[in-house]
């Protein structure tokens, strides 16, 4: 990394330049670039004396630096720096957030459930908390608790058609289908063109013996261009 002392004095006007020159680089998906940036202004930091709410300043940072190490895909390092932000701003629910969706990345269930828990703590009525809470409850298993968070979100969010097609979905899984059916039909009345509702309500049908039915939502669902229910519709509807 460049000295940066070459360049800056290590004021907080000089702290402001550089945190534009990242963000523009952010916004121009110049990811790396921004990188370099972000982690300069971290030294800058670092190396100001009696800097004004320091930890908080760093959290930022890092919070900046995990985003775009996740656009690149670098995830063991937007991870460290997720974790960092966290470290410098317990408070702040947001870093929890990326945090649990950096797990979700790597494909680390428990640990991301874990992090939406913590960010439902600081923020109960935080909506991605909530749905990524029932989706990665869902994901463990415990799908009693996954409903119960979808219906606790669809109270903040009644016209949210992925928490009712969530709560469709999980009541599937249990072999709920009409509880199932009820969901999606309130998600085709909110979005009417979503093939995978339309798959799962004709497959739920197709459970009640609503043969007829379901091969309507098949038929639509390929007529929107999901090939995959041309497989239904051979299995059932001919």
């Amino acid at each position: 990394m460049r000295n940066i002392f070459s360049i800056f004095k290590g004021d907080k006007n000089n702290l402001s330049t550089l945190s534009e020159s990242a963000k523009k680089n952010l916004d121009k998906g110049q990811y790396n670039k921004a990188i370099d940036l972000y982690s300069e202004c971290l030294h800058l930091i670092d190396a100001t004396p009696h800097f004004k709410d320091r930890d908080k300043s760093k959290a930022n940072m890092f919070s900046l630096l995990a985003f775009c190490f996740r656009k690149i895909n670098d995830l063991d390092n937007a991870l460290t720096s997720a974790m960092s932000a966290c470290k410098f701003d317990p408070e702040d629910s947001s870093n929890y957030q990326l945090l649990g969706h950096i797990y979700m990345d790597k494909s680390d269930i428990i640990n991301a459930n874990e992090q939406f828990k913590v960010l439902l703590k600081k923020a109960p009525n935080n909506q991605e908390g909530l749905f990524f809470l029932g989706v990665t409850e869902g994901l463990l298993g415990n799908l009693n608790t996954a409903a119960k968070v979808f219906k606790e979100l669809i109270t903040f969010a009644p016209t949210d058609y992925e928490a009712h097609y969530n709560l469709g979905f999980t009541f599937q899984k249990q072999n709920r289908f009409q509880e199932a059916i009820d969901c999606y039909n309130i998600t085709i009345s909110l979005q009417p063109d979503y093939t995978d509702c339309l798959i799962n309500r004709g497959n739920c049908r197709i459970q009640l013996r609503q043969k007829k039915q379901a091969c309507i939502d098949f038929t639509r669902a390929l007529e929107l261009g999901e090939e995959r229910a041309q497989e239904n519709i051979n299995e059932h509807c001919t």
